[in-house]
């Protein structure tokens, strides 16, 4: 069932979402925040009035009791007495007090950066650190996947590792199946690419280029519980403030020796004698010093003990060391990751994917991971004991403290260990499920992607006519369709809306028009979108049919002076990645203004060259050019469907200026902007040059 009329868990009166928008929405939890902070604040300055008030009548009595008679001892103790008594009452009040205060901080502040999200101020964001991505990857530059201003930032409300790991995963690898070792899943958070970009011997991409056969069902299952979870959000605004509190200062490198520890054998294997040892001194040895103490036995047999006790630490300190190590993981990010799983256990609705979250992260053997891991936390408390010298020393002389202590923790390991990698696993598809879903809540008009089978073969010879073209093949189907498609990263007051169709794999859609008019746009908008629906996200659409291909593009190319690479080739190399790819799978193509690097008429001969390489391919897509006659080649013109942008040329006073709608139409470009932009930047033609008409 929905929350939208459910009460508020800080009892804080929002605006329901029932009937409010996603702004109204925000802006109320903005408001019931800052006024719960307020109230905070108040009662935490009068907290601090008591404390201190409860701090003298503690200290005061016993700074009299030399000076005052001892008639009136026991008064002063007992005033003594209440105020340490209330002063340590207070200090519990006034934590717990500080703790809600900084609830209610983060809360106004997550309110905040919602409306943020809705105009799409990228400065009000915060950016999550999503790790390098190669220079080679088929899309992460030209459709804006990481950094700012870029999807990775209007979905950035993941705040752990692995929701920061889960969806670099569904932005850049959405073919990949869930991992099975977590830690490389993480690790690529951190690792470092190969460098520039442009040609040379650059790290290949290692994704995943083809869906495997359960891809659609994890897809389906993940829109489905986005769309249902987007009706909560309440329990999408807990989880996001859990992430947020939860985010720490420790480095993802710090989860490996945890998550290893987790997985491995019992320390005790070949040590088994030392835990007898250490249990019977931690009996012995307080005996033989309490009977030494009072003196039953003349001899400090004590010392002894402690010899022993200190030989056995030694013995097995090597082993216990990185253990610990690897445990205290959970006073760091791990230990904070209990609350999270706890409101994941809670995770409201009815679709399989949710339902299959709170079964796994249901109660085994009578414990829930939240508890598990607060339990796990409490033994990292005492294992910090023994960076103090003062209190760790007596402990292990006189009880083997490391020893007892370790017997727990690896106990804690026998039990739940197997399931950490399962915790870890889930705690990021929770994250990456309230981003989607916020994201659709925050967008309530954007529609749910159908995703096609798709074609993971290539077409037989039999389906390719005398040019080696590919021609219709019974049961392939369509290409892309859309309804009112808009570039998601655009602000939804500007982004203009268009019912774009690609073409069937085997045909291209060609986009002619002129500068500025919004060709690169509707490219990316295209792509931005394909991911969104890969991902199993909401898409900026009101319809969105596509086929389950990756973007390949080639749109931001850049020269790299330290590899000697010009723009030219630097082009080419991407060109060669793209048509490659092409061939060894269904892919999206997206390419833009191709070939600027050379002279008008190579630059055509050579476009159609690499036109011709990709429809002999299965590959479906869009290439956005100047020049009109691209198409007009025999052999091509049946096989590119040609749209258009145009603007339209006002005259205000001695000024003509351009008005563009952005709006796509059928055919080739009509109109030419060039020379009107040079006149509008103040390089028009100067009156005493030479008249020249535009060639083509």
């Amino acid at each position: 069932m929905s929350d939208r009329s459910a009460s508020d868990p800080d009892g804080m009166n929002s605006v329901s979402p029932e009937s409010a928008s996603p702004r109204e929405w925000y802006g109320g939890r903005e408001t019931s925040a800052r006024a719960s902070e307020r109230e905070l604040e108040a009662r935490s300055r009068r907290i601090s009035t008591a404390r201190a008030v409860a701090f003298i009548l503690g200290l005061g009595p016993l700074l009299l009791l030399e000076t005052s008679p001892r008639g009136i001892w026991p008064l002063l103790l007992l005033v003594a007495g209440l105020g340490i008594v209330a002063f340590i009452l207070l200090m519990v009040r006034h934590r717990s007090l500080r703790r809600r205060l900084r609830r209610a901080q983060i809360r106004a502040a997550l309110a905040v950066e919602g409306v943020a999200r809705l105009d799409r101020n990228w400065d009000g964001l915060t950016l999550p650190d999503l790790g390098p991505v190669s220079p080679t990857h088929p899309w992460a530059e030209d459709l804006d996947m990481v950094g700012r201003a870029s999807l990775g930032h209007l979905l950035g409300t993941v705040s752990t590792d692995p929701g920061r790991a889960a969806l670099r995963q569904a932005l850049l690898d959405p073919f990949s199946p869930p991992p099975a070792d977590p830690i490389p899943w993480l690790r690529a958070l951190e690792r470092r690419g190969s460098g520039g970009s442009g040609g040379g011997e650059e790290e290949a991409w290692d994704g995943t280029p083809m869906p495997d056969a359960d891809w659609g069902h994890r897809r389906e299952k993940r829109a489905e519980a986005v769309r249902e979870l987007s009706e909560h959000p309440r329990f999408l605004e807990e989880v996001r403030l859990l992430a947020r509190e939860a985010r720490g200062r420790r480095a993802v490198g710090s989860l490996e020796p945890f998550l290893t520890w987790a997985r491995g054998s019992a320390w005790e294997r070949d040590r088994r004698w030392a835990l007898p040892a250490a249990r019977l001194l931690a009996v012995l040895n307080p005996a033989l010093l309490l009977l030494w103490f009072i003196g039953t036995v003349s001899l400090p047999f004590w010392v002894m003990g402690l010899v022993a006790a200190l030989v056995v630490h030694r013995r097995v300190q090597g082993e216990t060391a990185w253990r610990f190590e690897a445990a205290e993981a959970a006073e760091g990010s791990v230990g904070r990751w209990a609350a999270i799983l706890e409101a994941a256990g809670r995770i409201p609705g009815s679709r399989p994917g949710l339902t299959e979250l709170r079964v796994a992260l249901g109660p085994r053997g009578g414990t829930l991971p939240h508890g598990a891991l607060l339990h796990l936390r409490k033994l990292s408390d005492w294992a910090g004991i023994r960076r103090s010298s003062l209190a760790h020393f007596p402990l292990v002389a006189l009880f083997c403290w490391d020893v007892h202590l370790l017997d727990r923790i690896e106990r804690w390991r026998d039990r739940h260990g197997a399931r950490v990698d399962d915790w870890v696993r889930t705690l990021g598809e929770v994250e990456l499920l309230v981003s989607l879903a916020t994201l659709q809540f925050d967008h309530p008009d954007w529609g749910a992607a159908q995703v096609g089978r798709g074609g993971g073969e290539a077409a037989p010879e039999s389906s390719r006519d005398r040019d080696g073209f590919r021609v219709d093949v019974a049961g392939r189907g369509p290409g892309i369709r859309t309804i009112a498609l808009r570039h998601p990263l655009l602000p939804p007051a500007v982004a203009v809306p268009n019912n774009l169709d690609v073409p069937e794999p085997g045909r291209l859609l060609l986009v002619t028009g002129s500068n500025m008019s919004g060709k690169s746009t509707l490219l990316r908008a295209l792509g931005t979108n394909q991911i969104l629906a890969l991902a199993g996200a909401p898409v900026a659409a009101e319809a969105f049919e596509t086929h389950p291909a990756l973007p390949w593009t080639a749109m931001r190319i850049r020269d790299s002076l330290s590899q000697g690479v010009s723009f030219f080739l630097a082009e080419l190399h991407r060109l060669h990645q793209v048509v490659e790819a092409a061939r060894r799978s269904p892919v999206l193509v997206l390419l833009d203004e191709i070939l600027q690097g050379t002279n008008t008429a190579e630059r055509r001969i050579a476009a159609r060259t690499i036109l011709r390489h990709l429809l002999r391919t299965e590959a479906m897509g869009a290439v956005s050019t100047h020049d009109l006659t691209l198409a007009r080649a025999q052999d091509l013109e049946s096989r590119l469907v040609e749209i258009h942008l145009r603007e339209e040329v006002r005259k205000e006073g001695d000024h003509r200026t351009l008005h563009f709608d952005h709006r796509i139409r059928s055919g080739p470009a009509t109109s030419r902007n060039a020379l009107i932009l040079l006149e509008m930047v103040g390089l028009g033609a100067d009156p005493r040059d030479p008249a020249e008409a535009p060639e083509g």
